[in-house]
């Protein structure tokens, strides 16, 4: 039977302190039956994930486009589903991009699912997925699924270097451990998370301390948010004397919205046990 309907789609906004307000829509249909539901399974059952992005709130429809900010967590909240003894519920998300290319794909047993999309040149194609299964797959693995795509806006604001200290674009802190002698080479660990002060998309490109070159991956960071628990390897050549001092000196290397910038930080060093 073939259903049609108006959809009506309107983003709501909303303070802090103030739950996000949903939008209802109507869920994709799937309508096979699986032995592990503990319960009927309605067809619309998708129809319930929700997701949040900044202040905006909806649940999602098919071919929904989302209009997120490039690099800006999006939270899909997948209603439970509810199995029987012996099945497992789960949740997966499945993202490709333009060329269907796969981007990013995850499942697990947590039905809350963050992701940030990278570029904003791109229109993503995104299915979530509600299954359960059994053990030994003999009772159907039946799912609920729900496409639709992700359309990022890109970061247009335009930002200064700023200056070294208070005023600076961003802030990193961690630290640098000494590893050991391995071989011809004396081995660190950088450890660090960076904090972008600006309005613009910050990218570290490089951090070069003891005459080494750390390349950063490159690390993105969205504006007015974090990066935490990055950690980065290098060494240095063995007949170089292992690094002593308390602190160690680095330049960082990064891009405000593509402005390429430099600055100098100090990071406190654990020398080797």
């Amino acid at each position: 039977m073939k259903i049609t309907s108006t959809i009506r789609v309107a983003l709501i906004t909303f303070s802090f302190f103030v739950a996000p307000a949903f939008i209802f829509a109507q869920g994709s249909v799937d309508s096979r039956i699986c032995n592990c539901f503990a319960a009927p399974v309605a067809d619309n059952f998708m129809q319930g994930v929700k997701a949040v992005y900044g202040k905006i709130g909806l649940y999602l429809s098919p071919n929904l486009e989302i209009p997120s900010q490039q690099l800006q967590p999006v939270k899909f909240t997948i209603p439970v589903i509810q199995s029987k003894q012996g099945c497992q519920s789960w949740y997966s998300i499945y993202i490709t991009d333009g060329q269907n290319n796969k981007v990013y794909e995850s499942a697990g047993r947590n039905n809350e699912i963050t992701y940030a999309f990278p570029d904003c040149d791109k229109t993503y194609a995104v299915v979530l997925m509600a299954y359960s299964k059994s053990a030994n797959g003999g009772d159907g693995n039946c799912t609920r699924r729900i496409t639709f795509t992700v359309k990022p806006t890109c970061n247009t604001a335009s930002c200064d270097c700023g200056i070294t200290g208070k005023s600076a674009a961003f802030a990193l802190s961690g630290e640098v451990q000494c590893k050991g002698r391995t071989g011809d080479e004396n081995r660190y660990l950088l450890r660090y998370s960076v904090t972008n002060k600006s309005s613009c998309i910050l990218t570290i490109q490089s951090i070069t301390m003891m005459n080494q070159v750390i390349e950063a991956s490159p690390s993105k960071v969205t504006a007015k948010s974090s990066l935490n628990g990055i950690s980065l390897g290098f060494a240095t050549p063995s007949k170089v004397p292992i690094y002593s001092d308390s602190k160690v000196s680095a330049v960082v290397r990064y891009s405000l919205n593509g402005r390429k910038c430099s600055e100098t930080v100090e990071l406190p060093y654990r020398g080797c046990n």
